[in-house]
């Protein structure tokens, strides 16, 4: 599972910009994003997450990948999840981060200094 990677210019770009991610999402900005609190096997907190929504991926749990954004100083991390006792093969893992990638580089573009997956 790769990870994408956002660079910002500070610290508060990088809240601002996670903030925007997931209230455009809560508001149903991006028509094929949906958001969710989940609680990770490991532990009792629960996380902000996003997931890509058509009906293919939501009905097949072997096919539906969250994305949990966590900042790092200036940089955001979006790591997938995925249901715990599923096996999502790299083929869906992949379409879901091209999916997200197409999301942020179309919205905000102009609001990261570097993208990477890896």
């Amino acid at each position: 599972m790769k990870k994408i990677t956002i660079k910002t210019s500070n610290e508060n770009a990088a809240k601002e910009l996670v903030s925007n991610i997931i209230n455009n999402v809560k508001k149903n900005v991006y028509k094929t994003w949906s958001y969710e609190k989940i609680k990770l096997v490991k532990g009792e907190t629960n996380y902000d997450s996003i997931f890509h929504n058509p009906p293919q991926f939501l009905e097949d749990l072997t096919k539906k990948v969250w994305f949990i954004p966590k900042i790092l100083g200036t940089n955001i991390t979006f790591n997938p999840i995925k249901t715990e006792g599923y096996e999502v093969k790299d083929a869906i893992f992949s379409l879901h981060t091209g999916r997200l990638l197409e999301m942020l580089m179309t919205y905000y573009y102009d609001d990261f200094t570097e993208l990477t997956v890896k």
